[in-house]
């Protein structure tokens, strides 16, 4: 039995409850639940290998095997998680084992990431321009505030008439719902640069 373990059992039950109460709450909310699934898929891994005890070389032999389907940067998504979940739920703090981190970086040394195509400002004002709008009315619209406001997919299809005020000369609009829990509001003007 570690000191941890002593401290647990002389801990008063009303102090025990409210910190379980704050370590369930540890993981970020928006991806609680893929923290949770990694956590237990690993979790499963071990039962089926009969793995007792997690160690730097099990963890190693875990991401062995799941490199196979995953890439590089999946797989350092998932120590990312493990990393948490673990420290969480079996107070195991693997971001010390240098080991795991080097094979990690040795299965992304020839990982060449796929690049996202980008709108050049031509051809932004060539669709706004050009495109007819009665096809393309509403892609219009969600490009402008979707740019002008640097705004992620997940917030564009999030966005609610009652956060867009329209006033004479701008329309102002305000992401409540941001991935750093950040309020952001911004302005549209009437007028359209060339």
């Amino acid at each position: 039995m570690d000191s941890s373990d002593a401290c647990l059992e002389n801990t008063p039950p009303s102090i025990k409850e409210t910190a379980e109460n704050v370590m369930s709450n540890l993981l970020p909310k928006k991806s609680k639940d893929r923290h949770t699934r990694r956590y237990n898929n690993f979790k499963k891994w071990c039962t089926d290998k009969k793995v007792k005890n997690t160690s730097e070389n099990i963890l190693i032999a875990y991401f062995d095997e799941i490199s196979s389907t995953l890439n590089s940067s999946t797989l350092w998504s998932v120590y990312s998680m493990l990393k948490t979940t673990l420290n969480i739920n079996d107070n195991l703090d693997i971001s010390q084992y240098k080991k795991l981190k080097t094979y990690i970086k040795r299965k992304s040394e020839y990982y060449i990431p796929k690049k996202s195509e980008i709108f050049t400002r031509e051809e932004i004002n060539k669709f706004l321009h050009d495109a007819p709008n009665d096809m393309f009315l509403m892609m219009k619209v969600v490009f402008v505030i979707g740019i002008s406001g640097a705004c992620r997919s997940c917030e564009l299809v999030q966005l609610e008439l009652s956060q867009i005020k329209f006033l004479e000369d701008f329309i102002t609009i305000n992401i409540a719902n941001t991935k750093n829990n950040v309020q952001r509001t911004f302005f549209i003007s009437n007028e359209i640069e060339p």
